[in-house]
């Protein structure tokens, strides 16, 4: 899913990024290589979770190019992704 939103969305308006707080760096280097995930990745950055109230994995923000958040799944339940891909497309759209 993330890599189609990569390859569908422009780059100069859409960014994804992921954090692995908890995982081995090795491991996660190696789920980015087999998964082929071309975005930018942060490791063991628990200060992330703590800042962003994450309390369950995964978790998906989407996060407009003024800060503001466009989307938060606010339970574990709630990996809506028809509304993540609303979100998406409107906060793209407002930059036009």
């Amino acid at each position: 899913m993330l890599k189609e939103w990569r390859e569908k969305y422009p780059k100069d308006k859409f960014e994804i990024i992921s954090v692995a707080s908890t995982s081995p760096e090795e491991k996660v280097r190696e789920m980015v290589k087999e998964k082929d995930m071309n975005w930018i990745q942060l490791l063991n950055e628990e200060k992330i979770n703590q800042q962003y109230h994450v309390k369950w994995y995964p978790t998906m923000f989407v996060i407009n190019t003024k800060g503001d958040f466009a989307y938060i799944s606010p339970t574990m339940l709630d990996m809506g992704i028809e509304k993540i891909k609303t979100a998406i497309d409107e906060s793209i759209a407002a930059m036009n």
